[in-house]
């Protein structure tokens, strides 16, 4: 039930009860006794406009290609991974086993995915064959 503008009184509510639990089980009980047990509230507010090119403006120049290989184990197996170390330029193709090094996390882009940068430095990964 969905209550806006003006506030429910007990005998909205039951009829709203009523009308839910007819919809969902096909039946109602006029005569049963309801106790409302749980409300659920949810407000929302429209955050800010973000304009995220604008974000990344005065940031230091992207990497265009791996800053070298580090050793890394994927499920066991024991290989090379190309070494990123910061937001690869946008339209860098990563290649898995890759790690990235980035400000507030490590990315890693295990065997058999690959990802793309964007202009804004988010990185899409996919599973390939």
């Amino acid at each position: 039930m969905e209550v806006q503008d003006e506030p429910a009184g007990p005998e909205q509510l039951r009829k709203a009860f009523e009308a839910t639990h007819e919809e969902r089980y096909g039946y109602r009980d006029d005569q049963a006794e309801v106790e409302l047990v749980t409300i659920r509230v949810t407000a929302t507010v429209p955050g800010p406009d973000l304009d995220l090119e604008a974000a990344g403006a005065g940031e230091p120049e992207r990497p265009r290609e791996p800053a070298g290989a580090r050793p890394a184990v994927f499920d066991g197996d024991e290989c090379e991974a190309a070494l990123w170390r910061g937001v690869p330029a946008e339209g860098c193709r990563l290649e898995g086993p890759a790690i990235c090094e980035l400000a507030e996390a490590t990315l890693v882009v295990a065997p058999g995915w690959r990802g793309a940068s964007g202009p804004t430095g988010t990185i899409v990964l996919e599973r390939h064959p």
